[in-house]
């Protein structure tokens, strides 16, 4: 789906101009109304923790899976947010284009995201984020060395590998350090 808007959002730029993929945001209000509705709604009647114990410090020892996932994350939009303009650096002015260098990593993501079940199987968490560092730091060194459509869109593909396995990796390396009680209900 992301592939898909990212292409028709480069469309509507060629079409509308730069402000027109905004457009998109609004399509999220109403997922922020029923969450804010959920939220409000909610109760807490299934959880076992004594109201008068405070909460144990769960952060403190994930501290440095924050820290890397901060850092991370910043990968992810590295492909959609400045891929454009080194495209457009090389010449290439369709934003369509732009788009579909956006897509190539946000459908590699999607597949490896989907693998991520698999690997974890076979690699522990630790190893997976260094496999999701070389794939972002490899990625980035193809785009920014590279020139032309088809090798900015292979960095732009391997930095998708990182991006689907990134969040994924963290929340299974942080809720494994995590006691039960720390963690939210099921609501």
């Amino acid at each position: 789906m992301a592939a898909i808007v990212l292409i028709g959002g480069g469309r509507l730029v060629d079409l509308f101009g730069w402000r027109a993929p905004f457009g998109f945001y609004l399509l999220g209000i109403p997922a922020l109304l029923l969450a804010a509705k959920v939220v409000r709604d909610g109760s807490s009647e299934g959880s076992d923790q004594d109201p008068g114990r405070p909460v144990e410090p769960w952060f403190r020892p994930q501290a440095w899976i924050y820290a890397v996932a901060v850092v991370l994350a910043i990968g992810l939009f590295m492909p959609s947010i400045q891929g454009p303009f080194l495209l457009i650096s090389n010449g290439i002015t369709s934003a369509e284009t732009h788009g579909m260098v956006a897509a190539a990593c946000a459908i590699v993501a999607t597949m490896a995201s989907a693998s991520f079940g698999w690997l974890v199987r076979w690699f522990r968490p630790e190893s997976i984020l260094i496999l999701i560092s070389v794939c972002f730091g490899a990625g980035a060194i193809q785009m920014g060395l590279m020139s032309g459509f088809g090798p900015i869109a292979l960095g732009s593909a391997m930095m998708g590998i990182a991006a689907g396995l990134v969040e994924a990796t963290a929340a299974t390396l942080i809720l494994s350090r995590v006691s039960e009680q720390a963690r939210t209900p099921a609501i």
